[in-house]
């Protein structure tokens, strides 16, 4: 007789990829955020990926490329952002 074998975290993996990808396109494309808009979005995305690193290693792929996605904004990211992103992900 054969058994079924629960495996979790797989859900997780389309809804924190999207919303990690949606997050990027964001900070990426918006010009009318305000500073403070801008520190909560990066610590967001920050969380979300260390949340998504934690629960399931196959998401990976996702946190690196919607981080590829953050370097167009390298300037930002390079002087204050890298750090609140940091943060994010040691929660």
């Amino acid at each position: 007789m054969q058994q079924m074998k629960a495996i979790g975290g797989y859900e997780e993996i389309i809804l924190l990829g999207a919303l990690l990808f949606l997050l990027s396109f964001v900070l990426v494309s918006s010009t009318t955020l305000r500073v403070w808009q801008r520190v909560g979005l990066y610590w967001l995305w920050g969380a979300l990926a260390g949340f998504a690193l934690y629960s399931d290693l196959l998401i990976a792929p996702y946190v690196l490329t919607a981080g590829l996605l953050l370097l167009f904004r390298w300037r930002t990211l390079l002087a204050w952002a890298m750090w609140i992103v940091l943060f994010g992900l040691s929660l």
